[in-house]
């Protein structure tokens, strides 16, 4: 994003309800009036919350903002089909696994780093950035209006 020029921003809520707090942070996300090209949401449920939120201020997925998730259990659901990305919970384990007993063996040994592989899913919720789209941004969250 910066070598593009733009900048991350964030918005989190304190909801049990992921999809919940993809909504509030979304509409949160939105009264900030800034350019928003695309939501990432921390699950594919967030995600849903996202959908509604966008949905609730007219906006289009993918047209408007591009919308892509984690954790792959959900987004084939959605409508557009939800890009996101795909775990592997039993490579996770298998390493953590390996850690603690690393760590038991050797007590003192340095923090240990791993990557766990992921897969991104591309589906219809992602689309290209475009100079009419950030425009069109604008000037949607200019005027937008929070309740």
């Amino acid at each position: 994003m910066e070598e593009n020029g733009r900048v991350p921003c964030e918005s989190s809520t304190d909801s049990g309800d992921d999809a919940e707090s993809g909504y509030l942070g979304t509409k949160s996300l939105l009264a900030r009036n800034k350019p928003v090209t695309a939501i990432l949401a921390g699950n594919d449920p967030t995600a849903h919350g996202v959908y509604k939120a966008l949905r609730a201020r007219g906006l289009k997925i993918p047209d408007d903002i591009s919308v892509a998730g984690c954790d792959d259990t959900v987004g084939a659901w959605l409508y557009p089909a939800l890009s996101t990305t795909r775990e592997f919970p039993e490579q996770l384990g298998k390493q953590l696994v390996e850690l603690i007993l690393n760590r038991i063996a050797k007590p003192d040994l340095d923090p240990q780093w791993i990557t766990i592989p992921t897969e991104f899913i591309k589906r219809d919720s992602c689309g290209p950035v475009s100079h009419s789209r950030a425009k069109t941004s604008i000037e949607i969250t200019q005027g937008a209006t929070t309740t």
